[in-house]
């Protein structure tokens, strides 16, 4: 169990490098080349604006300066002619999901799986998976073998529970 938990923190911490902020000597070298403030973009930024540079793209160097390229620009409540025409052939209303979820609840009905249209309906994935009333297949089977009400958990203090019985039964 210790061995799986130094894993998974291993992993945050080598995935978390992809972050603007994280800077390091050759990302720090590649902004002051440019002239940028390394903690102000992330490495692809700044070898896609240093692209647009050598190909003299004004329009692409502009939209990374600017951040554009971090805009959300499928969020509920934005409605483009694609999304429009997915949510029309569904019969619902493109305001009300965004274009994954109608691609998701399309394919839920394509494939018959009545449960997985009904939880991209009801807008199911979009709870906090922190509210302990929420009970997920995984924390149902960690709260099973744990022998405790899983709604009565959040999924971090299943995981607690988890580690301190593994380190008792050592």
């Amino acid at each position: 169990m210790k061995r799986i938990a130094i894993i998974a923190l291993a992993a945050v911490v080598a995935a978390s490098g992809a972050s603007a902020s994280v800077t390091n000597p050759g990302k720090a070298q590649i902004a002051a080349q440019l002239g940028l403030d390394a903690s102000e973009y992330s490495s692809t930024e700044l070898s896609l604006i240093a692209k647009a540079r050598k190909d003299a793209d004004h329009k692409a160097e502009a939209f990374y300066l600017s951040h554009t390229n971090r805009e959300v620009r499928d969020a509920v409540g934005q409605v483009n002619p694609g999304k429009a025409q997915i949510a029309a052939q569904l019969g619902l209303d493109p305001a009300e999901f965004t274009s994954a979820e109608l691609s998701l609840i399309a394919m839920a009905r394509e494939d018959g799986d009545h449960q997985a249209e009904a939880f991209y309906l009801s807008h199911t994935n979009r709870q906090s998976p922190e509210d302990a009333s929420i009970v997920t297949p995984a924390k149902a089977q960690i709260a099973a073998q744990l022998g405790v009400d899983a709604s009565a958990y959040t999924s971090a203090q299943l995981a607690q529970l988890s580690a301190a019985r593994s380190v008792a039964d050592e």
